[in-house]
C-alpha cells in the first residue's frame, strides 16, 4: 500500500516532467556554485583591500613570480578568520535553498535558481569591478608611444661617476614602511602627536631631507613599481621601478638573474672595491632580495637562516619574520667593528621589520607610550633603535667618514592605520641623508622628489661627482637638475611608472614561452608526502617548482616507481592541477601510489615529461634509503639536543 503522505510528497516534487529532472538538478548545482564562487572572489578583493589598501599591480605581479619563502602567515589566517566563514555561511545557506526548492512547484524552482544564478553573476563582476578600482591595472596593459622609462634612463656608464680619492663608508638603512607621515604635522608630518620625535630629532640635528628652508621635514614619493619592499629597495639603488614582463608567455618569471645588465648600486661600488653587506631580519629568498644582492654587488648575505646556521640565534628561534630589529641592529655593530679595523671601505645595507604591516611586532624594548595601539607603539621603538643605532656609529672612531642614509622602504600597507589621514596630504617616505659629504646647490630649495632620486643622491653624499647628475630615472638631490615630477609633474610620472615598459621588459632577462619552462624545470625537485595526501594508505609524490606556465605544452608526464628489491618499475600518471585557464599552478604535478610507509625505504622514483618535442626527459629523482637515512640522522640529532 502506498503511503498517502509520501504521494502527496511525490506529486508536489513532480509537477513538471520526469525528464527536466536531470536538467533542473545540473542547473541547481552550477547556480550554487556560482553563487559560492561569487562571494568567495567578493571576499577576497575585500580582504586584500583591507589588508593592503594600496596594493599595486606591479606588486601582485612580482610576488606571484618571486620566491615567498620566509612570509608571515598572519595575513592568510586573517582571511580564513573573518572573512572564509562568511563564504561558508552565504553557500550553505543557498545550498540549503536549493535542497527546499526541489520540494516547490516548477515555478518557483525555477525563480530561486535564476536568482541564485543572478546573484552569483553579479557577485563575480561587483568583484571584478572591486578589484579593478583596488588595483591600477594599466601595467597589464603594453605601453602605446613612448616608453617613458627607456627614454629617460641613464646608466653609470653613460654618465661617468668619480669618486673621492679617499673613499667613505655608505651605511644605508632601509627602514619598513617608515613615514614622514608619522611625524607631527609641526614638523611635516600629518598626526598631532609625533609618533617618531627621535627620528625627526635627528634629521633636524644631523641630517638633510632637501626641504630648503622650510622648518618642516621633506620626504621621498614612491611611484608606481616601488611601493612595496623589493620594489623599494630596487627603485632607490637602481633609480627605476620593478616591473616584471606581463605580455604574451611572460606573465610567469623565475629570476635567477636579477635584472643583470642594469648597473645599480652595488655594481659601481663592487667596481670601486667596497666590501658590501646586506642584513635581513628574515630570509632573504623572500622577494628574491638574494638574487639582487647576489647578481648586483655579491654582497655578504646575512639573514635569519643565516643566522640559524651560524649559532647567532637558537635553531628553533623565529619571531614575527624571523628575528626582531634589536638583533639586527646587534649584528651591525658586529660587522661595523670589524670592517672599520680592515680599513677597508664598506657599504653596509640593512632593512628592519618590526614595523611590517600588519600592525607590527611588539618586541620586549617596545613601551606603551600610545597606549593599546600596537602599531603607533612599534613606530616609536623603531625610531627610538634607529636613531641610538646611528648615534653609537656616529660617536665611534669610523663614522666620521661614514655617510648614513635613513629611508622608508615604501609607505605603510597597514589597512587602517592612515585612515585619517587627508587625500589632500602627499604620504612619503621618511627620508634623511647623515653625515653626507655633499652641499646642496641650491640650499634654500625644497625639492619635490622621489625614492628613485635616493641613487644618485646617495652616490653624491658619499663625494661623488656624477656628469649630467641624473642615474637611471633618479636626479642628485645635491644639484640644480630638476627631478623627473619637478620637471614633469607627479601626474604625469605616476601614470608613466604605472605602464609596463619594454625598455625595462628587456633588461629584466625574463625567460620566455618554452625557454620559461626549461628554466624552471631545471630546479624543480621530487618531494614525498605521505602525512595527510587526501587518499587512505597512500602515498604522494609531488614535484615542487612547477609553476605558471600552459599545460598544454606539456604531451606526458609520468612517475617512475622502482622497488630496488626486485628490480621492477611500474609506471604512475602524474596528475596535473590547473586552475581556469589550463595553466599549471605550484606544486601540482603529483601521484598517489600504494606503498607502506615501513617499504618506502626499498624504492627509488623517477619523474619525467615530455613538453612538446622533448621526449621522456628526467627532470627529478628521489631515493627512499636517502629520505630515510636523513629522517633518521635528524632523529637522532634532535634526541641528543
Amino acid at each position: 500500500m502506498v503511503n498517502s503522505t509520501s504521494l502527496g510528497r511525490n506529486v508536489a516534487h513532480q509537477q513538471y516532467p520526469l525528464y527536466l529532472s536531470p536538467l533542473m538538478h545540473l542547473w541547481g548545482l552550477v547556480a550554487w556554485m556560482l553563487l559560492a564562487f561569487g562571494s568567495f572572489l567578493v571576499s577576497v578583493v575585500r580582504w586584500m583591500a583591507h589588508t593592503w589598501p594600496s596594493l599595486s599591480s606591479d606588486e601582485i605581479l612580482f610576488h606571484l613570480t618571486a620566491s615567498l619563502e620566509g612570509t608571515d602567515t598572519t595575513v592568510v589566517s586573517d582571511y580564513c578568520l573573518h572573512y572564509l566563514p562568511v563564504v561558508a555561511g552565504v553557500g550553505s545557506f543557498a545550498f540549503v535553498l536549493s535542497l527546499l526548492a526541489r520540494r516547490k512547484s516548477l515555478t518557483t524552482r525555477m525563480a530561486l535558481m535564476s536568482l541564485n544564478t543572478l546573484c552569483g553573476i553579479l557577485l563575480v563582476c561587483f568583484a571584478q569591478w572591486n578589484f579593478g578600482r583596488l588595483v591600477d591595472l594599466r601595467s597589464f596593459v603594453p605601453s602605446e608611444g613612448e616608453d617613458f622609462v627607456g627614454e629617460h634612463y641613464v646608466s653609470p656608464s653613460d654618465a661617468v661617476v668619480d669618486f673621492p680619492a679617499k673613499k667613505r663608508n655608505l651605511i644605508y638603512i632601509y627602514l619598513e614602511s617608515m613615514e614622514l607621515t608619522f611625524a607631527d604635522e609641526a614638523n611635516g608630518g600629518a598626526w598631532d602627536e609625533d609618533l617618531i620625535p627621535e627620528l625627526t630629532e635627528l634629521a633636524h640635528e644631523r641630517g638633510e631631507t632637501f626641504a630648503g628652508n622650510s622648518s618642516t621635514l621633506n620626504g621621498a614619493i614612491a611611484l608606481p613599481g616601488c611601493t612595496w619592499t623589493m620594489g623599494g629597495l630596487f627603485a632607490q639603488s637602481s633609480g627605476v621601478p620593478l616591473k616584471l614582463p606581463t605580455h604574451g608567455n611572460r606573465s610567469s618569471l623565475v629570476l635567477d638573474d636579477f635584472f643583470p645588465e642594469l648597473d645599480c648600486l652595488g655594481d659601481v661600488m663592487a667596481q670601486q672595491g667596497y666590501q658590501q653587506y646586506a642584513l635581513f631580519g628574515s630570509s632573504a629568498d623572500f622577494g628574491n632580495r638574494r638574487a639582487y644582492y647576489t647578481e648586483h654587488g655579491n654582497y655578504d648575505i646575512f639573514d635569519y637562516p643565516r643566522a640559524i646556521e651560524e649559532g647567532f640565534i637558537p635553531e628553533d628561534y623565529k619571531v614575527w619574520w624571523g628575528f626582531e630589529d634589536e638583533r639586527l641592529y646587534e649584528k651591525a655593530r658586529e660587522i661595523i667593528t670589524d670592517a672599520a679595523d680592515r680599513g677597508e671601505p664598506f657599504n653596509l645595507t640593512m632593512l628592519t621589520v618590526d614595523t611590517h604591516a600588519e600592525d607590527g611586532y611588539r618586541c620586549r624594548l617596545c613601551t606603551a607610550e600610545h597606549g593599546d595601539n600596537r602599531y603607533a607603539n612599534a613606530m616609536r621603538c623603531a625610531s627610538r633603535q634607529a636613531s641610538a643605532f646611528v648615534r653609537w656609529v656616529l660617536d665611534q672612531e669610523v663614522g666620521a667618514n661614514t655617510t648614513i642614509i635613513i629611508n622608508g622602504d615604501h609607505c605603510s600597507m597597514d589597512k587602517d592605520f592612515c585612515e585619517n589621514v587627508p587625500d589632500s596630504y602627499q604620504r612619503r617616505t621618511f627620508t634623511c641623508v647623515i653625515n653626507g659629504a655633499a652641499q646642496a646647490s641650491d640650499p634654500a630649495s625644497r625639492r619635490t622628489y622621489a625614492t628613485i632620486d635616493l641613487y644618485p643622491t646617495t652616490l653624491a653624499a658619499l663625494g661623488c661627482t656624477i656628469q649630467g647628475d641624473r642615474l637611471g630615472l633618479g636626479t642628485n638631490l645635491y644639484g640644480t637638475r630638476p627631478t623627473i615630477i619637478e620637471e614633469y609633474g607627479l601626474d604625469t610620472c605616476e601614470d608613466a611608472f604605472s605602464r609596463q615598459s619594454e625598455f625595462l621588459d628587456a633588461y629584466s632577462n625574463a625567460p620566455t614561452g618554452e625557454e620559461l619552462v626549461d628554466k624552471m624545470l631545471e630546479e624543480v625537485e621530487l618531494k614525498l608526502d605521505y602525512a595527510n595526501t587526501g587518499k587512505e594508505h597512500s602515498t604522494g609524490f609531488f614535484l615542487r617548482g612547477v609553476y605558471n606556465f600552459n599545460a598544454e605544452i606539456i604531451e606526458d608526464a609520468h612517475l617512475e616507481l622502482t622497488d630496488t628489491r626486485t628490480g621492477t618499475t611500474e609506471s604512475y600518471p602524474l596528475q596535473i592541477w590547473r586552475n581556469n585557464k589550463n595553466w599549471v599552478t605550484a606544486y601540482n604535478l603529483h601521484a598517489f601510489v600504494d606503498i607502506p610507509d615501513d617499504e618506502l625505504q626499498f624504492y627509488t622514483a623517477e619523474a619525467y615529461m615530455t613538453i612538446r618535442d622533448d621526449r621522456d626527459r628526467l627532470y627529478a629523482s628521489w631515493n627512499g634509503a636517502e629520505a630515510s637515512q636523513a629522517t633518521t640522522e635528524a632523529t637522532d640529532a634532535d634526541e641528543t639536543s
